[in-house]
């Protein structure tokens, strides 16, 4: 969760994303609540400043994660093929 505050310490926006950890959405994050307050909204342009804020760490995250799953799923072949391959009779 990130939240926007004021000057004098007051939150007047809120933003979370939920992440997943199945194999197969680990590209995906859901967007679970965004809030800003009346005084934050107009002119300011606060919900998407958040939004923005929220989107940019999505990408940063599920590119931390492509990085590491490919040298996973490179092992797991590796040590399937030293398993599954039959020695010469």
């Amino acid at each position: 969760m990130w939240a926007a505050r004021t000057t004098d310490g007051r939150v007047i926006g809120t933003v979370s994303l939920a992440f997943s950890d199945k194999p197969n959405s680990r590209h995906r994050a859901e967007l679970v609540k965004l809030m800003v307050h009346r005084d934050g909204r107009g002119r300011v342009g606060l919900g998407r400043t958040l939004l923005t804020t929220a989107g940019r760490v999505r990408k940063r995250r599920i590119a931390a994660r492509a990085i590491r799953r490919p040298r996973t799923q490179a092992i797991r072949s590796l040590r399937s093929r030293a398993t599954t391959k039959r020695a010469p009779s």
